[in-house]
């Protein structure tokens, strides 16, 4: 599907902050130099680079972070021009000083995160247990899984990869019907997926949601959204394929998309 990664338009603003810290807090003196220097080539190139990409994917509805990536050396470039604007009233040598003094703090604080924080938190800020949980219930009465849309990427590394996944609710169905998903098999649906969720009124929506006695909801956990594992139960085929649009056929190249 085309929008499988909805995020605010302001999203960009929050992958700078943290993925560019500190040169973040420097770009927007960058910007407002290059505005005052339009004239000049060398300001013109890393202004129109930067704000044009920023711009163009924060039109998109679907958003990632590495969507930006190219625009970071013209971000660096801005931002690391900015010391420019204090160098004339203070002393060169001072401002250096400082940056470097900031540099090997920022530097001494993420080595603190990484050595420290993360082997703590880090399981839990990348929802392991809730994981844990749902491995469980599937080791259980272990059956087939099948994911509704494309499986995000700790589902991939924490479930298996690769895992089969059905591209709409028509899929769904129709794999029902057909017998590729028999009763007993697992179906695992991220909640924005479900009627009231973020997906409303657009083809990403399950409709009709898994229900009973159709099917039975094996447990739900707070992993990338909210997920919830179904299990299919006998008569399930008998729900109607709903009149959706038949997705596009697969591309070869599809089966190396992991985004």
């Amino acid at each position: 599907t085309g929008f499988d990664h909805r995020q605010p338009w302001w999203y960009y603003g929050k992958v700078i902050f943290t993925a560019l810290f500190p040169l973040a807090f420097l770009f927007p003196v960058g910007v407002w130099l290059a505005f005052k220097r339009l004239h000049l080539r060398q300001w013109r190139l890393p202004l129109v680079w930067a704000l044009w990409t920023l711009l163009f994917f924060s039109l998109s509805q679907s958003k990632q972070g590495k969507y930006v990536l190219p625009a970071a050396p013209a971000i660096a470039i801005l931002a690391l021009a900015a010391p420019e604007c204090f160098s004339r009233a203070i002393d060169p040598r001072t401002v250096h000083t400082w940056l470097r003094r900031i540099a090997m703090f920022v530097l001494l604080v993420w080595a603190a995160l990484v050595i420290v924080v993360l082997p703590i938190a880090g399981p839990r800020l990348l929802n392991m247990p809730a994981y844990r949980k749902l491995r469980a219930a599937l080791g259980a009465h272990p059956a087939p899984l099948v994911t509704y849309l494309w499986p995000r990427s700790m589902e991939l590394y924490e479930l298996g990869a690769p895992l089969p996944y059905v591209r709409s609710a028509r899929a769904l169905y129709l794999g029902i019907h057909d017998g590729r998903i028999k009763p007993g098999d697992y179906v695992l649906v991220n909640r924005e997926y479900l009627p009231g969720g973020r997906a409303d009124g657009t083809d990403q929506r399950l409709s009709p949601a898994p229900a009973l006695p159709y099917f039975a909801r094996v447990l739900s956990v707070k992993a990338e959204g909210e997920l919830i594992l179904y299990r299919v139960s006998p008569g399930a085929d008998k729900l109607p394929i709903p009149a959706t649009p038949e997705p596009p056929p697969h591309h070869w190249w599809e089966r190396f998309d992991t985004d």
